[in-house]
């Protein structure tokens, strides 16, 4: 009896004890809620009717995206969509979410976003759009933001489709981002 009850007493001590340790779970005190959303943005859609030329469709394929906190390393995660048409976006005013979810609160130097089979549709044909570094660095949004405890932030990232996509003089086309990225409290 005596053996039982000290060992009811270590096991009492072990989880007391293992309870005031940092586990390493995380305190929702100290996480801030990020939404990461893309769009399509044009000075001027062309009317396919009326621009022969004009872009159909830009669809980007975006197979990831990193974050960078301030001193930290990158931390990876998948995107929640496979595929978003820039046109479509800009002509609906509207925008598709890659990623939401909880990350530390904390100062975030950068994000990137890794792509492949990136295309654009022009007078009916899909055609290869090539995105430098797109698939072995990624496209680097050099943003900084801080995300507070407790806060939800969305960070908005328009494509301006007449100033990111240059054709090249054999037909080739490329993917040179410029791009306008907000950050929202919600």
């Amino acid at each position: 009896m005596k053996s039982l009850t000290a060992f009811t007493v270590v096991l009492l001590v072990a989880g007391i004890t293992l309870i005031g340790c940092d586990d390493g779970l995380l305190d929702p005190g100290v996480k801030a809620r990020l939404i990461v959303s893309i769009s399509g943005e044009s000075n001027a859609i062309q009317k396919i009717s009326d621009e022969s030329n004009g872009f159909q469709a830009v669809y980007l394929a975006i197979t990831q995206i990193e974050i960078k906190k301030s001193g930290e390393m990158w931390e990876s995660h998948d995107v929640m969509i496979d595929r978003v048409d820039l046109v479509e976006l800009a002509e609906k005013g509207l925008s598709e979410t890659l990623f939401d979810d909880e990350l530390d609160a904390g100062l975030y130097e950068q994000i990137r976003l890794h792509f492949a089979n990136s295309t654009v549709l022009v007078n009916d044909d899909e055609l290869d759009l090539f995105v430098p570094s797109g698939l072995q660095t990624g496209y680097k949004l050099v943003e900084a933001f801080e995300l507070e405890s407790g806060v939800t932030y969305e960070v908005s990232i328009d494509f301006n489709i007449e100033q990111s996509i240059v054709e090249t003089g054999d037909g080739t086309y490329i993917l040179q981002p410029t791009t306008r990225v907000t950050v929202n409290t919600q």
